[in-house]
Parts: structure tokens; sequence; C-alpha cells
């Protein structure tokens, strides 16, 4: 194994080793309990109105569809995986996937700025604190469709950290 097949080896073990750590996390609070209040619901209930009922995006508490009071793309995306496997645990599992790309980005722009000087214990450990932080876990934790920007913001950072324009 060469130099710089590990180098594209690694993001791929990153994203696998924390979308296993969120995925049991997300799951775990979703089995015991933890989730049972409006946000999984609502959200989940869009789809599931979408697939069993014809009515995508519609909210039955309030009989309004969620587009008329916003657009939010990110839910046309969500949309097709709901018709693979349709739980309220999908979204759970969609978001462990968001969040371990995010670090998996984070863990590349990492080796980046290894290149350009950074010592490397330094960087692991920024990398350990931010996938941890409060900030991470409360996103992680949140079950929200925003989560689903965090790694595309990242992306877009370090593509132009980098060099490159969009």
């Amino acid at each position: 194994m060469t130099w710089r097949t590990r180098s594209l080896l690694s993001p791929f073990v990153v994203f696998a080793l924390l979308f296993a750590l969120y995925s049991a996390i997300l799951l775990g609070a979703y089995r015991s309990g933890y989730y049972e209040y409006h946000d999984l619901a609502l959200i989940s209930g869009f789809f599931q109105n979408g697939i069993h009922r014809g009515l995508p995006f519609w909210v039955s508490e309030t009989q309004i569809n969620h587009f008329s009071v916003h657009f939010t793309p990110t839910l046309l995306l969500l949309f097709p995986f709901y018709w693979l496997h349709d739980s309220s645990a999908t979204f759970l599992v969609l978001t462990s996937a968001a969040l371990a790309w995010a670090g998996a980005v984070l863990w590349v722009w990492m080796r980046g700025l290894q290149k350009s000087g950074w010592k490397k214990p330094a960087l692991i450990a920024l990398w350990l604190a931010f996938v941890t932080s409060n900030i991470w876990k409360s996103g992680l934790m949140s079950v929200h469709y925003e989560i689903f920007h965090i790694p595309f913001s990242l992306l877009c950072l370090y593509w132009y950290s980098e060099g490159h324009r969009l």
C-alpha cells in the first residue's frame, strides 16, 4: 500500500468509524424513547404522507404543505430514502451519514494543514475536539434536516482553502 493509497483510504475509514459511532448513539437514543418529541415525528410525517397518502410534505397536524411555509430543497433529496425504508430511523441513519461525511472532510482538511507545518498531535486533538464538541453533539441529537448543510458547507470551505473557486 503506497502513501497515496493510504491517504485516500483514511477518509473512508474515518467516515466508517464516525458513522458507526453516530448511528449507535442516535439509534440507541431512538430505541430508548429519547426522540418522543415533535420534530422527528413531524419530519417523518412529511415523508410518510407522501408515500402512503400521495401528499408529499403534508403536515397532518396543521393541514398545510410544508413547502407553502418555506421551500426546503434538502427534503427533496431525502424523499427517495423513505421509499427504500419507511421508518423514522431512516432519518437518524441519514443524519449519522451526513455528520460522518463532515468528519471525514474535516479529517482531509486537517491532513492538508499538517503538510503546511501544523503538528500532527495538535491537529488530531483539534479534530477530536470538533467532532465531539457540544455544537456537534447538539446538531447530532437535534434530528433536523438543516444538519445536512454541514458537510456541504465544510466541503466548500475546504475547496476554497485549497485555492479552488466555486
